[in-house]
């Protein structure tokens, strides 16, 4: 099974989706912008009927600005996939996103993806990751082009892989 490459690697993200995550060389933003939202701090859990589909993450601040994040999905014979990542927020006309890339430990630096999220009544999460399906390859080194095509497309579903919903896991 292969790990996260970017979200929130995106190790594990990519074992559950059907697609793949836009990858950018350049972000659409920087670290400070925007700080951390409180409300995402925590450990979700996926929301799905099959064993199969199950999966946690846990988002902590790792500064005022940036999160760390970790994919865990235990595997079938007991060999857990992880993948970690750093996040940072930024929005596209009005949305929310958040940046992501794998944390490699050999200290590559990983290509950015983007997830939109919403946070939903319930103590529920949902991510929007950007695939690759419609977001033409030539802008992944310009960022206010990349800009412009998301924000032209924002309601358009084959812009994203499907959406991921996690509940909220109540600390024991």
């Amino acid at each position: 099974m292969r790990c996260f490459r970017v979200f929130l690697g995106l190790s594990l993200l990519l074992v559950l989706l059907p697609g793949r995550p836009y990858e950018s060389k350049v972000p659409l933003g920087s670290p400070g912008r925007y700080p951390v939202d409180l409300k995402l701090i925590g450990n979700w859990s996926s929301v799905g009927e099959q064993p199969a589909d199950s999966f946690s993450i846990l988002i902590v601040p790792f500064n005022a600005s940036e999160y760390y994040v970790e994919f865990h999905e235990a595997g079938e014979a007991g060999d857990d996939e992880i993948g970690r990542m750093r996040a940072f927020g930024f929005d596209i006309a009005g949305q929310q996103f958040l940046h992501t890339n794998g944390l490699n430990s050999d200290g590559t630096q990983e290509p950015f993806s983007f997830v939109r999220f919403a946070l939903l009544e319930g103590n529920q999460l949902s991510l929007r990751i950007v695939g690759d399906a419609i977001v033409p390859d030539s802008l992944n080194t310009d960022a206010e082009a990349l800009t412009d095509f998301l924000a032209s497309h924002l309601d358009d579903p084959k812009l994203y892989d499907d959406e991921l919903l996690l509940r909220r896991i109540a600390p024991e």
